[in-house]
């Protein structure tokens, strides 16, 4: 696999509704990638995610390249592009949403 370059975001997956977080500047999941915190360091953002890693909130945390600009990120890889715009693929049956945690 090929190393990844600074800027990078924190993602991960919601574990109960499937959807694409990233991990938002006031220390918390967000579900926009304009909201995500870019790191500049890719020593400091793979600490910052060992200790964000809850499986009991979120599944399969990792670190994307971005291209940033003032104001947007934009994924450097196709799928991850796909992924910051995609919704959840499936719906959970009985997931109202109202007794989720929130993010």
């Amino acid at each position: 696999m090929a190393r990844i370059k600074p800027p990078v975001v924190i993602t991960a997956n919601r574990l109960t509704t499937g959807e694409v977080v990233f991990w938002g500047s006031e220390q918390r999941w967000v579900k926009k990638l304009s909201d995500a915190l870019p790191f500049h360091s890719i020593d400091v953002a793979s600490e910052t995610a060992k200790t964000i890693d809850d499986e009991l909130v979120v599944l399969g945390v990792y670190l994307v390249a971005i291209a940033a600009s003032i104001g947007t990120h934009q994924p450097t890889h196709y799928r991850e592009s796909i992924r910051a715009t995609a919704i959840a693929p499936y719906a959970i049956a009985g997931n109202d949403g109202v007794t989720d945690v929130p993010l």
